[in-house]
């Protein structure tokens, strides 16, 4: 990811700004509460302190993503700020907290683009929703694309915003990774599990193989001779005729 980000901003050449979320965040807290050190083993440490002091708190990454304030949480800041630290999810807690207790906190920007965001989890959602106030904002990502669920990341949270009438819709159906052959058995599959029930709640989209950048390779592998998926009851077998 950071590696995307030097390209990006290389590409940009100094027309925007450009960040990770986490990077973004601290970026912000820094300007709002002075400086302070960013570790990403702190939830390690305190973690740790926990199980020394006998408490019964864990699993603080996992309670910060999903925004579940109490106990833990409470424990956690109270530790970060006698180490004199912060680590990913607490620096965008910390932030939030901020913005909740005043909203002068947020910042203004003209235009805020966020891209992949069926990866975010509540935490970060809650972030985003705090910018939105004071930015025209630009929402980017694919519900089927999602693969962060072990880190509480949801395509529920991109299927809301879908659905809100303060969003205007945009398109992008054209794929110019794979070839036409590819595109087709993609949509085959996708019908026959819907067929069967399965991707509840997904948004409907097109996918289009974008013949500009594909076509040569798309006439030199015109054909799927046969592909298993054992993984998959709706479809075994493919066969492009």
């Amino acid at each position: 990811i950071n590696k995307l980000v030097d390209e990006m901003r290389i590409d940009l050449a100094g027309k925007a700004d450009v960040y990770t979320l986490h990077h973004y965040c601290k970026m912000v807290l820094h300007k709002k509460r002075g400086e302070f050190e960013l570790k990403a083993y702190l939830s390690k440490i305190i973690e740790s302190d926990a199980t020394l002091l006998d408490l019964g708190l864990s699993d603080f990454d996992s309670k910060f993503q999903r925004l579940e304030e109490g106990d833990a949480i409470e424990f956690f800041i109270k530790r970060g700020e006698y180490y004199g630290a912060v680590c990913f999810n607490d620096c965008l807690y910390r932030l939030l907290s901020l913005i909740r207790a005043d909203s002068n906190h947020i910042p203004t920007h003209d235009l805020i683009l966020i891209d992949e965001f069926q990866d975010f989890n509540p935490l970060e959602v809650a972030i985003i929703e705090a910018l939105e106030q004071k930015a025209n904002i630009v929402i980017v990502g694919d519900d089927d694309q999602a693969i962060y669920a072990k880190r509480e990341a949801s395509p529920e949270h991109i299927r809301k915003l879908w659905l809100r009438t303060d969003y205007e819709k945009f398109n992008l159906p054209y794929c110019n990774r794979c070839t036409e052959v590819i595109v087709k058995a993609t949509k085959a599959i996708i019908e026959a599990a819907q067929a069967n029930k399965n991707l509840q709640g997904r948004i409907k989209k097109r996918y289009e193989c974008f013949m500009e950048k594909k076509v040569d390779d798309s006439q030199a592998f015109p054909k799927i001779i046969s592909i298993q998926v054992p993984l998959l009851n709706a479809v075994t077998k493919f066969i492009d005729k």
